[in-house]
């Protein structure tokens, strides 16, 4: 079972939650707090024993409705502290070829990996989104199954 805990700007949630046969997230329990007279501003604490504080009623929360004792957290912090990159890729085909599914991660890989080469240290990247795809010039929302000779990707890396 996992203790995830996501400190928001307003609020505080702490989650439980394990992986099933299928590999499917299964939440067992949930426990949502709001801080105590804005102890977080604009996703930057401002008062940290209050967070602290609030942290320690979720847990104890789900401890004693869960009958467990959670030592180890998975921990999302507000959104200040993300800082989100962009990287591109693009791979030319001497014929038309059918995008596949191993060549759209290939890419969307090399684009992650351009867009945090210049990350600053002690900073990793925790996920990204692809926001454009582009076969010959055409946008369009996916390209696998498409067939075409120049095929690009554009990603935001968080």
């Amino acid at each position: 079972m996992v203790f995830a805990l996501d400190i928001g700007t307003r609020k505080i949630a702490g989650l439980l939650v394990d992986l099933n046969e299928d590999d499917k997230m299964v939440v067992h329990d949930v426990v949502i707090r709001e801080h105590e007279h804005r102890a977080m501003l604009d996703g930057q604490i401002h008062d940290v024993e209050k967070v602290a504080r609030a942290v320690a009623l979720v847990k104890k929360e789900l401890e004693e409705r869960n009958n467990v004792k959670l030592d180890k957290v998975a921990v999302a912090l507000a959104g200040r502290f993300l800082k989100t990159y962009v990287g591109e890729n693009s791979v030319e085909f001497e014929e038309p070829v059918e995008i596949t599914k191993d060549m759209l991660i290939r890419m969307e890989l090399d684009a992650v990996a351009k867009a945090t080469e210049n990350i600053e240290p002690n900073m990793y990247c925790v996920g990204y989104s692809v926001i454009r795809y582009e076969l010959d010039g055409m946008w369009f929302k996916k390209l696998e199954g498409l067939k075409g000779k120049n095929a690009y990707i554009r990603v935001v890396a968080t």
